[in-house]
């Protein structure tokens, strides 16, 4: 059960799209996204409008309230706005080395695409800090440990797209 401050509902139901499934990692990131059939690079994975896949819409003054795992699936739209959301596209995890990248069309609504070719049962990732919105509501960036194994593993990951080396921008 989820606890939005007074309100409690159900484990949510994953938002699921044609050619990828939700499953646990074979690391310690929990859930993550996998392909079940191959992508081609620059092939559209997602198309998502968290508008519409939200399960509530939340003000940054609520986000207190929330548990630690909700914590990790609330996306900033603007306008101090926050939706908690278990949709494929927020179930991607992090690597320094991604398969995938988003591109957006507003802050609510965008798409996934691949950055290369990506095998069928192969993890889909993305870079947090290439694909981070939150720091339009904040004056500090946040910063991660990373532990994504890839060999280009930058050991952090920020909000601040300048504190990314260069290469990486």
């Amino acid at each position: 059960w989820l606890s939005l401050g007074k309100t409690t509902m159900p484990n949510p139901t994953y938002i699921n799209y044609p050619g990828i499934e939700i499953k646990n990692t074979y690391t310690s990131k929990g859930k993550g996204v996998f392909a079940s059939r191959n992508f081609h690079k620059g092939e559209v994975i997602i198309i998502y409008d968290l508008l519409r896949t939200k399960i509530k819409t939340l003000r940054q003054d609520t986000l207190s309230v929330l548990t630690q795992e909700e914590k990790e699936h609330v996306r900033y739209i603007g306008n101090n706005t926050y939706v908690l959301d278990y949709a494929a596209e927020n179930m991607i995890n992090h690597s320094c080395d991604p398969s995938a990248y988003s591109a957006y069309r507003s802050l609510s609504k965008g798409k996934i695409i691949a950055k290369r070719a990506i095998q069928k049962g192969e993890e889909i990732t993305v870079d947090y800090t290439l694909s981070s919105v939150s720091e339009f509501n904040s004056s500090t960036p946040w910063i991660l440990q990373c532990d994504c194994k890839s060999p280009k593993c930058r050991k952090y990951v920020t909000s601040d797209f300048f504190q990314t080396p260069i290469p990486y921008q």
